[in-house]
């Protein structure tokens, strides 16, 4: 049996309890997330802001053991899941054409990176 034990909080879980328990945790993260979901649109004009709030949604209060586990993507696992290592990985998913922003920004990438 696969098990996953965080020494700190004692909990030992199986792996697919485990692996639920971080996905409710996602959830709570893409559902915090939800409240700069226009903004992504403009990408490179609201970078500085949807970084904030993803951020946020994704770390706070991970290093102060008397927050909720409600407060962040961070807290979740660690006092729900008993997980010791955590983080978020951030991707845009596209429905359909780029806007005329995200081409540009793009096109202004590809010409530092060359």
């Amino acid at each position: 049996m696969n098990s996953c034990k965080a020494d700190y909080h004692g909990l030992k879980l199986s792996k697919a309890d485990f692996d639920k328990c971080v996905q409710q945790c996602g959830n709570q993260y893409e559902e915090c997330s939800k409240a700069i979901r226009s903004l992504w649109r403009n990408f490179p004009k609201n970078r500085k802001q949807i970084m904030k709030v993803m951020n946020s949604c994704c770390l706070r209060g991970q290093a102060d053991h008397s927050q909720p586990p409600t407060l962040s993507f961070a807290t979740c696992v660690r006092d729900r899941c008993g997980a010791e290592l955590w983080g978020c990985n951030i991707k845009k998913r596209h429905t359909g054409f780029l806007t005329e922003e995200e081409i540009k920004y793009i096109k202004q990438k590809e010409k530092k990176g060359a």
